[in-house]
Order: C-alpha cells, then structure tokens, then sequence
C-alpha cells in the first residue's frame, strides 16, 4: 500500500458547464468526441462529483444510521437511507409530478384537436388553430424529452450517492464484525450485497417516484376519459383496475424470490472464493470435476430461485403488454355496441390517453411495486449485516508509560464453547514464550490479548501492539509496501528490517527486488519468503508489544535460528515479546514460558522450562483467518488489479457463440420469426383501425346528414362489420403471439445463461497455473457477480425489448408508408441519421462500459481479501488506512459508472431532438399540404410518427445499452477460451508398481525466473529421499514440476515412463501430497475425506483411529467450517488421512511439521514409518533433523542440487551443508 500515490483526475464537465449544455446535456460532446477519436483508459475516467465522495456520504448516512439503533426498537436501513436523501428523492418527485399531470392533460387534448382538423366538412377549427395545436404538441413533446432527461439524470446521480453510501457503511462495519459473527455474515454475501444486490437502488431511485406519480396520473386520465366518452369508458378502465391487483400481487412475489436468490448467490460465491484460493492443491488432488460439478450444483439452486423472480419479471411485462391493448379493445366494442357516434378526434383522444394508461399501469406501478419489494429485501439483508455482533471495544491504552498485557480471571468462549479458563498473566517485559499441544488454545491466547475473542474477566493491555500472524499475510502490492503498510518510510529502519529478517538475499534474486508485485496469498513467493515479509511488517510497525503467532515455523532451521536471534532476542530486546511456537527450543530462552493445556494457562513460576510436555487434552476452537488482505494503490505505476481493456466493436463471434449457447442459430431464427408474425399482427391492427376510424367518421357524418337509408351508408356500415372483425382477429392473434414469444425468448437466454456459466467455470477449473497467477481472485469473482448479474437479469430483459422495438419501428415505417410514401423517404433518412449518432457515441458508450466493469474489480478484490484479513488489519488499526483506500476505489468506481449514465442520457436526448425534428416535418407537411389523405390515415400518420420516433429514440438506445451489456458477454465468454492443461495422455492400468523417480535435465522457468537449472537425479523404489535447503532454493519447484503444475524442460519418468506420456489427471492421481498448508474446504468430514466417494465408512473410521482422531471426530458428517473447526495440526492429520486412503505408490510430504508441536511431529513420523514403509517418498524439510531417517538428503541451492548423498556420508563431510546446520 502506498497511501499518496493517488492519481490527479480530471474534474467532470458536469461540473462546470453552464445552465443550458447541462439542461442540453451538450457537455458530454467532449468525452464523446474523445472516445471516437482516441478511445477512453482507465486514466480518463473524471474525479467523482464533489458532492458523491464516498467518505462523506458515509459519515452522512452512518448518522442516520446511528439515530435509527438509537430510537428504534427494530432499526431500518431504508428508514436511515430516506431521511439522508429522501428529502431530495421526493422534491424532484414534485416537480416530475407537476410537469407529468401537464403532459397527460394537453397532449391528448392538443393531438385530437390537430387530428380533427383534418375532418372533412369540419368548420371549428382554421388553418392557424390547426398550426397553433400543431406547435404545442411539438413544444409539449421537446420539453417533456428535456425535462425526463434532466429528473432521469439527477435521480441517477442520487441513486450512486445512496450506493456508494451504503457501500461504504458496510465495508466500515465488516472491519468491526467479530471472528463469529463473520462465520454467519459471510465474506460471500458482502461481496454479493455490494457487487449485485445494491443495483436495485439505482432502478429504484430512477422509477420510484413514478408509482406514486402513475397513480395519481390514472385517476386524472381515468376522469379525463370519463368527461370525454361518459359510461361507455368503464369498460376499459375496469379491466384495467382488475388486471392491476394481479400486477402488484406478481410484483410483491418479488420479496421473497429476491432474498431467496441472493442467498444461492452467496452460497455459489462462496464456494468459487474458496475454490481459487486452494486452486494448486485441487489441481494435485485432482478434485476439479468434484469441485466443478458442486459449483454447477449451487449454480442450479441459484438459477432455480432466479427463474421465479425472472418469470415474475415476464409475467408483468406480459399482462401490461395485453392489458393495454384489450382495455382499448374493449372501450372500442363498447362505445360501438352502445350505439355512440364516432369521430377521430374522440378515438385518437382516448387511443393517446390509453397510451398513458399504459405506461402507468403496466408499467411504472407493477414493476414499481417489484422494484419496491427487491429493495425492502435487499434492505433485509444489508440489515442482517448490520445488526451482526461486532467486538467489544478494546481495552488498550496506547500511551501509557508502561507497556504491559494483564489477564486476571479470563474465560474465553467460542461459539458457545469454552476454550481458556480462569487465566491470569501478568506481563511487563522480556521475551515471553507460548508454549502447548496442538489445538490447545496458543492462538486463541494472542487473540484473547488483541480482543478478538469474547471473553469474561479483567483484561489490562497497555501499550502499541504489533501482530505477526501464523499463516503469511500478504496482500496484491509490492514486497516495499507489504512491508511498510501504511506506516511512514524510514529508510534506515527499513534497510535494517529487511537484514534481519533475511530479506535482502531473497530480494537480490528476485528481478524487481522490493518492487515485486506479490500475488494473491503470495502464490510467486516461497513459504518462508512469505513468512519473513509477514514478520518484517509486524518489526516494521513502532510498538510496545509484539505478538508473534508462530511465524518462524516454516523457515529453514538456520534461518529460523537468525531471524530469531537477530530481530525477536535483539532488536526487539527491550519490548514485550508473546512468541507462540511448537518448538521446545526457543522456550529453553525465553525470559518466562507460558504453557496452554487443558483449557488453562500456566505462567512465570508455575513452569519449569527444562520440563516443558505437551498433553492432548482439548481442542482449539478459534479461527485462524488465512489472511491475504488486498491493499492496493490507485497508482498509475502499479494497478494490481489492472486487467486488459479491450477495444472496438464486441466482436461478431461473441454474439454468434452466446446463440450457440442459447440454443444454436435455428431456435433463434425461429424466435425472431415469432417476433416478427407479433409484430405484423399488431401493425396491421394498427392499420386496421385507422380504416375503421374513417368508416366510422364517415357514417357519423352520414348520420348528421341523415343520410343512413341510402346505399353508401350500406355499404360502409358492411364493410365497418367486416373491418372490425378483422381488428378482432388480429389483436387476438398478437396477444398469442407476444406470450408465446416472450416465453421462448426467455428460454433461450436461460439456457444461454446456464451453459456459459458451466463452461466458464469448467474452462477455469481445468486452465494453466498461468491464468490464476495472471489475475487475482478480485478479478475472477468479478465475472461471476456482476457480469454475470448482467449476463442472468439485465440483458435477456433489454435484448428481448431490443428485437420489440426493431420490429416496432419496422412495423410503423410500414404504416406510413401506407399512408404516402414520400414519408418512407423521410423515415429512412431518420432512421440513418439516427444510426449515425449512435455510431458516434457508441464507441464512447462501449468504452465506458468496459471502464465501468475494471473499475469494480479493485472493489471485489479490496473487500474480499480485507475480510480475509481482519485481524492483522484490527490489531494494527489500519482500519483507517484500508478505509481510504476502499473509498478511492468507490470514489472511482462511482464516477466510471455516473459517466456510463450521463453519455447514455446524452445519446437518448440527442436522439430525442431529431426525432422532434421529424415529428414536425410530419405533421407540417400534412397541414400545408394537400396529401389528399383520409383522417384516419392523418390520425395514423401523425400517431405513428410520435410512435416511431419515441420507438427508434428508445430502440437506438436499447440497442447500444444492449451492445454495452454485451461487453459483459465478451468478459465472461473471455474465461471459457482459457487455455487449458493438456489432459491427454495413457491411462496405465498398474502404473507405477514400484515408484522409483528420474529427473534429467529438468528446468523450470517462472515469471522469467529460473526456479529450477538442470536438476539431475534418481530415486529408487521405495527409497525415502528427504530436500532441503534455504528459502527460494527450489524444494517447491521440484514438486510443481512432478506433478506437471508449470510446463518443464527435461525429462522426469516414473518407473522409466515419461510423465509426460501419461494423462494429468492418471498422473496427478497416482502421486499424494500433504502440503505444508493444510487445506480443509467447507463441507462435511467425509468429502475432505472422500469427495469422489472412493471408500466405505468402515475404512474411514479405521485410518482416523490410526491417526487417533476419532475422539475428536464424532461423524463423518460432521461440517468443517471454513477449516476453523480444527487446529493446524489436526488439518494436517487429515490430510495424512487422505494420503493413507489412497495407498499411493508416491508420497510427498511438503514441510509437514512445520507447524505442529513434538508430539504431533512424533506422531507423524510414526505414521510414515507404519503406513509409508513400502511408498517411494520425497520429504521437503527445512530442519535437517526432519529428513535424518531418510535413505538419502538432497540439498537444494539456487535453483541447482549442491549435494545428494546418504545422511552419514553429508554428516561426516566437512564442507557438506549438512554438516556446517548441524555442527
């Protein structure tokens, strides 16, 4: 982390445009121009507005928030969340309210009076009227496009400030959640909560002001139909008012669908997260088809929740679609059956009031009533994580004169379980010493200290702390900042730590030294490498007290034995030193020994030093968070989680890949065919009643003549029947149409949805090493939750409109023409110079899309491993620090996505002002002149030009929002074209029977480093071969390159078979691993046991006996929870469990007692002399006292064998490195 390095951005011209380019949205021609031109980078993406900083918003809402928990029993965030914006939400509510109840009034007022112009015979109205009429239905269209535009867009800006709000509130509250309440508010659903659930805000805030509004508006247009057409208009409105309840009843469903979806969301992204993060060992296990079908699994329940609030979605969008037109329908049968007299100008008055109606009520007020239940869910479970239990407030005073750590009478619970009784320390100096049995509570001891754990009992700690954690905890930065974590530089300190922690050779080999980037849970660094970072961070920090957790466990025995002497007994000599360790040697030099046993501390002179024995006795409940906390700098120098913009169009072979997807090219002809015959139903309707709105006028004026007995008046009212039959026909015809069509399209993105999801994850489970050294897990979960949330619930809905609204357009073109041709002339230049605008901003629009999704990635990525890290960051108060750095990726973040949807409202508005334009050219050139058509035809004209130009405006836009969701589908269907390991091979049935090794001329490059230089050596069947050497010097390596994890130059046979010849998953499966760090998944015992479901129970239970955990272990179907349930020693044990389950002719142990006391090692070794007798092994170690039972030792130096001889020949050698660790 390097907290000043923060990019300069621009200002948005937002900011300072004047009043007219902000009312004209003409500022955002500059970012378009650019974007055409030159394209956009992350670097181009402006300041957020001043008034949307992420911090401020926070510390606005966090005090409502606060006044809520105050004075409220059952505390609302949606409560919290109105008052800090509400105010705002509904004063441009008003002022939307106002301009609305204007439009419905004179729109319809002002159109039926221009049609009526065109009546023949009709006297009331002149030429000046008509063209007065005339530019007010123009004027009222141009300032109602300005208006919504304008609401639309602050509405947006204050729907960013309300997420960015939120999201702030939680990642301030996930830093003071305790270590439980994190078990049950898990990183999953945070992650779920602020990547996908907070979106329904900006839907929310967009639309919410228009139920209210819409329902306001029906009983002004409702009223407004009845003065006009009197009781012949309760046919309509009543159908109407009886669909509506079935609307909002649909709509509320969306409650409960909601949160049960986010839950199944959680739970897949739970499980992906935790995938990653042991990526290596599943590939060595083998497990990817287990782990790939139980994430297909979890994808099916979420996808079974999804279609319910899908099919919800469709549901409203269908019964609106029919709603409007039977309630038209039926005030047309109706006034016809009543006997009423038609006119133009009473049916295109009613036909433009029904359009409101429409919009209202099958639209605003359903989908409202839906938006309004997702949010009180998504309020539900943003609340869960507020209210979750956070820990007590520490208890240490960092300016005391005299640092020292008391417990007097402390008992400590962990989930309901006591684990430490009765403690009493007193500890003012010196190097104190922790010592205990595995799983007896050390950990949880440091824990207690830092306040982690909940405890009863006086706790007095007085002084700065300083935390080194057992596992390595590093996060995506450089080594230099790893290091110095938000504190200040200091160059001499800084030079001195990296010395006694044995850095600076590590640093020397590695190309950029203190300026590499670390990558996700250090997977580029060594153990040990990782382990002395770790601790230079904790020395780094200036403090009173040290806390070190066992950090010295995984290094080599004499590098252990310096960086023990030099910083902890040296440099740290006139601190408070708590040093837990498995290690009975470093207690021989501690000032006081601390021994845990049996749930109690003994301390000081309870404890003879020399006599220092461990019992089994109780097991440690706490959790040891396998931290990996991202820290990372906004620096134009490092962007660790940089990814690759693409550029240009989304190229043709994504869209045709996503219909292969959703069913293959003929489904989706036949679809499109099925939006077609939909919409040639609904034009010729259309059409249809025109021709019966001039029959109808027609004989109205026949009647007025009373002229009704003559032939003519027979022959129209014959040929009215035959029409209206017709228009029955067809609006029968387009309702079936539009289900069938709205189901099958469903379909077909549903299976498009669930086929890329299964491919992607298949493609990542099965890629290179090289992919999950490449992006870092923020960048993966970053596809699985919000591209994916596009991919699932945003695009089907906007395709689906897309093609609608294409055939809409088509359908209305037609109709003109129909009505003059010279209008398809003018309608197609329309429709170029439409096309052309989009095509201008397009590429700015694409751009910012594709800025808009890698901007959230830093989010993803800083949230998900700062949970991870909760720990080291609380007892390091760097609280702040991670704080600020969450809040500059916000802030970015925010600003990206508000330039997404002010050049998108651009684009509408600029849109709007040709369609304007050839609006009017429509309706003058039917006034000034003689086109010699019929009123019905003008009546038509007129409608559908309003129609075609409201359709392309939203067509065009639906059509680039579709092409910038699309880059969603690019991103995902990026990750199913990984490459993948070549699985191919031979499957030999009885390979290998004996398991002797080779490795000649074995090199292994990574990351342009040589990790392994000609390696040459052989290893005999059965034969126990032990490797050590210093930290960086290739035991690892060694191991990667036999299990075919990095490709290798060389050659390595197994029993003189090249394993390369041999299929990956055969080989992978014949050779067992147990890992330094060992690796338990959520899940039950017996599937970490067994996940392919290999073995019986009863074999089970007797490998568990052997290894005497079956008194810890009560059923094998007992849940592992995040691998907390046990201690590190009984994880390793099981993972021996596994081993012994194989009965493979290879074992490697990889440092497998560098974390567990005497006795577990004890134990170990018993267990690879019983079970391991007959297996070919390769022990890494990195004590030589670890490998002295061994046939042979290799040493391993800089990538190159130094020595490989038998163990007494290195002793008696002199110069042997062997010899010079031991003397």
């Amino acid at each position: 982390m390097d907290r000043d390095n923060t990019v300069k951005r621009k200002t948005n011209p937002r900011v300072t445009a004047n009043i007219f380019t902000l009312v004209t949205f003409l500022y955002t021609l500059k970012t378009y121009i650019k974007g055409f031109t030159k394209g956009l980078e992350i670097n181009d993406v402006y300041d957020v507005l001043p008034d949307a900083h992420s911090g401020k918003l926070c510390q606005k809402l966090d005090h409502y928030w606060e006044k809520e928990k105050k004075t409220k029993d059952s505390p609302s965030i949606c409560r919290a969340v109105f008052f800090c914006f509400g105010r705002t939400f509904l004063l441009v509510g008003i002022i939307q309210f106002v301009a609305e109840t204007f439009n419905t009034i004179w729109s319809p007022e002002a159109l039926s009076k221009l049609i009526s112009y065109f009546n023949p015979g009709q006297t009331n109205l002149t030429k000046e009227d008509a063209i007065y009429y005339a530019c007010l239905v123009i004027g009222i269209n141009l300032t109602m496009s300005i208006v919504r535009s304008n609401f639309d867009i602050i509405l947006a800006a204050l729907s960013l400030k309300a997420r960015a709000a939120i999201a702030s509130l939680l990642y301030r509250k996930s830093l003071k959640v305790s270590s439980e309440s994190l078990s049950d508010v898990t990183a999953g659903k945070i992650v779920t909560i602020l990547s996908k659930d907070t979106d329904i805000l900006e839907t929310f805030f967009s639309s919410g002001n228009g139920i209210w509004i819409a329902m306001i508006q029906t009983c002004v247009i409702c009223y407004l139909i009845y003065r006009k057409i009197g009781l012949a208009s309760f046919a309509g409105i009543t159908f109407f008012l009886v669909v509506f309840p079935l609307q909002v009843y649909i709509g509320t469903l969306t409650y409960s669908y909601k949160l049960k979806c986010s839950q199944k969301t959680d739970e897949r992204l739970n499980l992906i997260r935790e995938v990653l993060s042991a990526i290596k060992i599943i590939k060595m296990y083998t497990w990817e088809k287990f782990f790939e079908d139980k994430i297909s699994d979890a994808r099916k329940k979420e996808l079974r929740k999804l279609h319910k609030l899908f099919y919800t979605r469709v549901w409203i969008s269908i019964i609106g679609n029919l709603a409007s037109k039977t309630a038209f329908f039926l005030f047309v049968m109706t006034y016809v059956w009543t006997g009423q007299n038609v006119s133009a100008e009473t049916v295109y008055y009613i036909l433009s009031c029904f359009n409101d109606l429409q919009g209202s009520l099958s639209d605003q007020i359903p989908f409202g009533f839906s938006q309004f239940a997702q949010l009180f869910a998504i309020a539900t479970r943003i609340e869960s994580v507020m209210k979750a239990p956070e820990l007590p407030t520490k208890k240490t005073i960092t300016d005391s004169k005299q640092a020292k750590v008391c417990l007097n009478n402390v008992d400590v619970t962990i989930h309901d379980t006591k684990v430490l009784e009765n403690i009493s320390l007193d500890i003012s100096d010196g190097l104190n010493v922790v010592v205990g049995h595995t799983g007896s509570g050390k950990t949880t001891l440091l824990k207690t200290i830092l306040g982690e754990c909940h405890t009863t009992g006086k706790i007095d700690v007085c002084g700065k702390i300083s935390y080194a954690s057992q596992e390595p905890w590093l996060f995506p930065s450089t080594i230099k900042n790893n290091i110095l974590f938000g504190e200040e530089f200091n160059q001499n300190r800084y030079h001195q730590i990296l010395e006694i922690c044995s850095l600076d050779y590590d640093l020397d080999l590695l190309p950029e030294g203190e300026n590499t980037v670390v990558g996700e849970s250090g997977l580029n660094l060594s153990k040990g490498q990782q382990a002395r970072i770790n601790l230079a961070r904790a020395l780094y920090r200036k403090s009173d007290i040290y806390l070190l957790d066992d950090c010295l466990a995984s290094l080599d025995g004499n590098v252990s034995d310096s960086v023990f002497q030099k910083s902890i007994c040296e440099f740290l000599n006139d601190k408070i030193r708590i040093f837990v360790t498995s290690s009975s040697d470093y207690a021989q030099r501690a000032e006081k020994v601390i021994v845990v046993n049996s749930k109690c501390v003994k301390f000081g002179d309870d404890v003879d030093k020399t006599r220092v024995s461990y019992t089994i006795d109780n097991i440690d409940g706490s959790a040891r968070l396998n931290s990996t906390e991202t820290h990372e700098e906004d620096s134009l120098e490092k962007q660790i989680y940089h990814e690759k913009k693409k550029s240009g169009v989304v190229p043709l072979n994504d869209y045709l890949t996503y219909v292969k997807h959703g069913g293959g090219p003929i489904l989706f002809i036949l679809i499109v065919s099925l939006f077609v015959l939909s919409q040639y139903a609904t034009s010729y309707s259309d059409k249809l009643l025109s021709t019966w709105i001039t029959l109808e006028q027609n004989l109205t004026n026949l009647k007025e003549l009373n002229e009704t007995d003559n032939l003519e008046y027979d022959n129209l009212y014959i040929e009215r029947q035959h029409e209206l039959g017709l228009y029955t026909t067809m609006v029968l015809t387009s309702i079936l149409f539009v289900v069938i069509r709205s189901f099958s399209s469903f379909h077909f993105v549903r299976m498009a949805s669930i086929s890329i999801h299964k491919a992607m994850v298949r493609n990542i489970m099965n890629s290179t090493m090289k992919f999950f050294d490449t992006f870092f897990i923020g960048n993966v979960l970053n596809r699985f939750t919000k591209d994916f949330v596009t991919v699932d619930e945003t695009l089907p809905f906007v395709a689906m409109n897309c093609f609608t609204l294409i055939f809409t357009v088509s359908g209305g073109i037609i109709l003109l023409t129909t009505v003059n041709y010279i209008f398809l002339v003018e309608s197609l230049v329309f429709l170029v110079a439409a096309c052309l605008i989009k095509q201008f901003c397009q590429p700015t629009g694409r751009n910012l899309e594709r800025l808009h999704m890698i901007s959230r990635s830093p989010l993803t990525g800083h949230l998900n491993s700062t949970l991870e890290g909760l720990i080291t960051i609380r007892s390091s108060n760097a609280q702040q620090i991670v704080t600020n750095e969450f809040d500059r990726h916000q802030d970015l973040f925010t600003s990206a996505l508000f330039m997404v949807i002010s050049n998108f409202a651009g684009l509408a508005i600029f849109l709007e002002y040709i369609s304007i334009i050839f609006t009017s050219l429509i309706i003058f050139q039917l006034l000034l002149t003689d086109t010699g058509s019929s009123i019905g035809d003008v009546g038509l004209a007129i409608t559908q030009a309003f129609s075609i130009t409201g359709i392309i405006t939203s067509g065009i836009t639906s059509i680039a929002d579709c092409e910038n969701l699309m880059v969603s589908v690019e991103r995902v269907l990026e990750f199913t074209k990984l490459e993948e390991e070549d699985k191919s091979g031979k499957n030999l049935g009885s390979w290998p029977e004996l398991g002797s090794i080779s490795f000649n001329d074995v090199s292994l490059t990574y990351n342009d480093t040589k990790m392994l230089r000609n390696i040459n050596f052989d290893v005999n069947a059965k034969e126990k071969v032990g490797i050590i050497g210093r930290t960086g010097a290739g035991k690892s390596s060694i191991i990667t390159s036999l299990f075919r994890i990095y490709q290798t130059e060389g050659k390595i046979t197994i029993d003189e078979v090249d394993i390369n010849e041999i299929s990956l998953r055969w080989l992978r499966s014949n050779i067992s691993l147990i890992p330094q760090d060992p690796y338990l998944f959520p899940g039950s015992i017996r599937e970490n046991l067994d996940p392919m479901e290999q073995y019986t129970d009863e074999e089970i239970w007797k490998v568990l006996k052997e290894l005497h955990l079956d008194a810890v272990i009560k059923e094998l179907g007992t849940r592992v929870d995040k691998g907390t349930t046990f201690s590190t020693g009984q994880k390793q044990l099981l993972c021996f469990a596994r081993v012994i389950l194989r009965k493979n002719k290879i074992v490697i142990l990889d440092e497998v007692t560098a974390n567990v006391d005497k006795e577990t090692e004890v134990l170990i070794e018993e267990i690879v002399q019983k079970q391991f007798k007959e297996c070919t092994m390769l022990i890494v170690a990195h004590k030589s006292l670890a490998v002295l039972n061994c046939t042979k030792i290799m040493v391993l130096s800089s990538g190159r064998i130094s020595e490989f001889d038998e163990p007494d020949k290195l002793f008696q050698n002199k110069n042997s490195f062997i010899h010079y660790i031991n003397k």
